[in-house]
C-alpha cells in the first residue's frame, strides 16, 4: 500500500534497536543479533518476491480450436 519494502524496513528498525541494546548484551551478542536480523530480512524479501510473482502472473484461458468442417 505504501510501496515500502517490508524486509528493508524491518532490518533498519531492528538494527537500531540492537545498536541500543549492544551496551547491555555486549559486542558478541550484538553481532549474533544483527546476523539474525539480516537473515530474517532476507527471508521476508524472498517471500515478498515470490508472492509478487504469484500475484502478477495472469491465467490465460485456452483458445477454442477452429472446427474442421
Amino acid at each position: 500500500m505504501y510501496k515500502l519494502n517490508p524486509g528493508l524496513t524491518t532490518f533498519f528498525f531492528d538494527f537500531f534497536v540492537i545498536l541500543t541494546g549492544v551496551y547491555s548484551i555486549g559486542l558478541l551478542g550484538g553481532f549474533y543479533s544483527i546476523m539474525s536480523v539480516f537473515m530474517i530480512s532476507l527471508i521476508i524479501n524472498i517471500f515478498k518476491g515470490k508472492i509478487a510473482i504469484k500475484h502478477s502472473t495472469t491465467e490465460v484461458s485456452p483458445q477454442p480450436q477452429p472446427s474442421a468442417s
